[in-house]
């Protein structure tokens, strides 16, 4: 049903609509605020914070973790007992009475500089990867973003020659699932398959078997006879039989138990195309017939009949996943026409020459009859627009797809069928559904070797690192460019719509989303002795002891307020942090959270008095009003805890309490990464996510520092990345890659095994 209104809002487009979104908007920003204090209106309000990843501190020190296996068995090694970020040098203060404010970089800081300097790093070689072949016809799966959150989804389907069929993408959203980022032939059906129609297939005896049933494929028994498929979305489906009349098949149906009901009102049908917004049949005696999709807006129609201008009829139909262009139809003197969900017919004027064309949600591609590929809109994903729509009298030809003989589009990724039948992908990558690269690994993964790699950071899915004091970043494509060069950089965290440096001396750098204007500094009473992202703006610990909350932008700081401790720590503030939710550890051991807002002042308490903290290691929450599940704490006993934090609101949600809870798990680790437990014998353990992981550090390795993001989207894929730098300079990744673009480039779809 949300999805149902989410399309019927976009169609719509009027005020009464968008009313309901910005309401929506509303109602989660006042919640995600009340993360950070009452929503008082005497306080003024704050701007909640996104879901983009929470970047941890990176584990260093000297060889925290230790593993020698001189006859190949790992034993127990020598291991610091404190994992703590490197020291940071006395700082230079600054004179008393500064204010919050900002000034210009200083002459010693180069700000992105534009220079041939060599980083050390040399990626790690990749696997050679077999291309997916004898492919002789392609299809994608009927899953798409209905809610408008824009998560990219996708799935591919290939049947081979010999009856095969391979499946890559998203299939389904069952706990502990994960992407499928190779195609992976399926088991269980006969080598007689000659139709893939996203997750449906028939065999020559018109058998139809459902590809993502829990288990695997599975026949459907109710279903025989078929002459051709339609899918409609991911769990629906229509068969055509041989004398002309249609079924539609539903895996959840009333009760949500499979349903099998007789279609009327087609007529005797030659041809069926179906997707969520539309279904078009063309019949025997050539009337084109048209019936709504569960996506569709109004109210279930009888099937009507359409005619093309002129009276001239049909002979190709295909149907998209794209509302705004759910249906294309051919006539039989070559004029391509669009039809929407409402029936309307208009004519598209495209070159001659155009034997298929289908859409994206944002993008229409057509396909020549010489194997070219030509493509049309405003989709990031598969056109380049430089910021204006591509129109049909300047579409583009896409670079890179020739000899192809057949397209297949998703909601945002594309592919292409070549005649020699391999199968080439471009477009959205988010869920594996391009099949070339890979997006989750259960074990650690080589990215390269950095030598002098001293801490890493994951900064808004970038990847960063610290080598002689300068910052670099990782880029996709393995290249590697400076961004702070020279004044001994600590630590690098996403703040105020970007991102924050924070050097050795204590100054803070800060940037706007325009990497190409000049850096700030943060002026503060003092030096910065740690930072982090706050809710609208930073959390900053001062060489005097005190914890600021600095609310503000890159342009100007709005108020600075002093965070108020009770009681008062016995230890020195060593570490905060402030996103998702501000906690504060002192070098005694000592950790508060947040626990009030009175009359502007920001309440500090400790988690537990008794309880002495070596490591405290955040994750963000899933959104709700309880928040629940934030990280995992060690204390000097190397004994593992779970913090759950709890919040209560009045009922007119105008004050809020805070609470924490701890369980102690009874498992020991030498450090954490984020929710990853690493004990002495270097096993990596997280329990909890969507899945658990068990795997181990290479063997003889010395872990040097690491960084962990998790990302929880209001709705679509969830995903987690750990990155380890090892003493040798060898680093590694776990988990999902995190999502940085589409692929423009069109690339092989290649199976998985070496």
């Amino acid at each position: 049903m949300l999805k149902n209104a989410w399309n019927f809002i976009v169609r719509s487009r009027n005020i009464a609509s968008w009313s309901v979104i910005i309401a929506v908007m509303v109602i989660a920003a006042v919640t995600l605020w009340l993360l950070w204090g009452d929503a008082d209106p005497k306080q003024g309000t704050d701007a909640a914070p996104t879901a983009a990843p929470v970047t941890q501190p990176a584990v260093q020190g000297s060889d925290p973790l230790a593993i020698e296996n001189g006859a190949g068995k790992p034993s127990k090694p020598d291991f610091e007992a404190n994992s703590e970020p490197k020291s940071i040098p006395a700082p230079v203060s600054e004179p008393a009475g500064t204010s919050f404010q900002y000034a210009a970089c200083p002459p010693d800081v180069s700000w992105f500089p534009g220079m041939n300097a060599t980083s050390g790093y040399t990626p790690a070689e990749q696997p050679v990867r077999q291309p997916l072949q004898g492919i002789r016809q392609i299809s994608v799966g009927h899953l798409f973003d209905g809610a408008g959150y824009g998560m990219e989804f996708g799935t591919s389907y290939a049947l081979a020659e010999d009856g095969s069929v391979y499946r890559w993408g998203v299939f389904e959203f069952g706990k502990g699932t994960r992407p499928a980022a190779f195609p992976q032939k399926l088991g269980g059906l006969p080598d007689s398959i000659v139709q893939v129609d996203g997750g449906f297939a028939m065999a020559r005896n018109g058998d139809v078997f459902a590809l993502n049933h829990e288990g695997g494929p599975r026949k459907i028994p109710e279903l025989s006879g078929a002459i051709a498929l339609a899918q409609v979305d991911n769990t629906s489906v229509y068969i055509l039989s041989r004398d002309g009349s249609v079924q539609l098949y539903a895996a959840t149906g009333p009760d949500s138990k499979p349903s099998l009901l007789q279609v009327h009102g087609f007529g005797e049908v030659k041809v069926i195309e179906a997707s969520p917004f539309i279904t078009l049949a063309l019949t025997k005696d050539g009337t084109l017939r048209k019936a709504g999709g569960p996506f569709s807006s109004g109210p279930p129609k009888e099937p009507e009949p359409l005619a093309l201008p002129d009276g001239v009829r049909v002979q190709q139909v295909e149907t998209t996943l794209s509302y705004e262009n759910p249906a294309f139809v051919l006539s039989v003197d070559n004029r391509w026409f669009s039809i929407n969900d409402q029936g309307a017919v208009e004519l598209l004027p495209v070159p001659e020459g155009m034997v298929q064309i289908t859409a994206t949600q944002r993008t229409i591609v057509g396909l020549k009859k010489d194997g070219t590929v030509w493509a049309w809109g405003d989709s990031p994903a598969l056109v380049k627009s430089e910021g204006h729509p591509v129109t049909p009298q300047s579409l583009r030809q896409m670079v890179g797809l020739q000899g192809i003989r057949s397209i297949a589009a998703g909601t945002d990724h594309l592919l292409a069928l070549t005649e020699d039948g391999r199968v080439l992908t471009v477009g959205s990558n988010m869920y594996g559904q391009l099949g070339r690269s890979p997006i989750y690994t259960a074990d650690l993964l080589p990215l390269g070797t950095w030598r002098g790699a001293d801490a890493l950071f994951q900064v808004n899915g970038r990847i960063m690192a610290v080598q002689s004091g300068s910052l670099w970043e990782l880029k996709g494509d393995d290249t590697v460019r400076p961004i702070v060069y020279g004044p001994n950089v600590v630590k690098a965290f996403p703040a105020l719509g970007h991102f924050a440096v924070l050097t050795a001396d204590g100054r803070l750098i800060v940037t706007e989303p325009e990497e190409t204007k000049p850096c700030k500094t943060l002026k503060v009473p003092g030096a910065i002795m740690d930072a982090s992202a706050a809710a609208n703006g930073l959390l900053l610990a001062l060489a005097d002891g005190s914890v600021h909350h600095i609310e503000g932008n890159t342009s100007q700081v709005d108020k600075a307020t002093k965070l108020t401790f009770v009681p008062e720590p016995k230890g020195k503030v060593k570490q905060v942090f402030g996103d998702p939710f501000p906690f504060i550890l002192t070098d005694r051991g000592e950790l508060y959270y947040k626990a009030s807002l009175q009359e502007g002042e920001l309440i500090m308490k400790p988690v537990d008095t008794k309880l002495n903290v070596k490591q405290w290691s955040p994750m963000h929450p899933i959104y709700s009003d309880g928040i629940g599940y934030m990280g995992k704490l060690l204390d000097q006993k190397n004994q593992v805890y779970e913090l759950e934090l709890k919040m209560k609101y009045t009922p007119d949600s105008s004050h809020s309490t805070v609470s924490v809870e701890l369980r102690k798990t009874g498992r020991t680790a030498v450090t954490l990464a984020g929710g990853a437990e690493i004990d002495r014998e270097g096993r990596i353990v997280e329990q909890g996510f969507n899945r658990n992981v068990n795997t181990h550090l290479p063997p003889g390795s010395r872990l040097r520092a690491s960084s962990s993001s998790y990302h929880y989207p209001i709705e679509g894929r969830t995903y987690y990345q750990h990155l380890f730098a090892m003493k040798d300079g060898t680093l590694y990744w776990l988990g999902d890659a995190m999502y940085a673009g589409p692929e423009l480039s069109p690339g092989e779809a290649v199976l998985s095994s070496q």
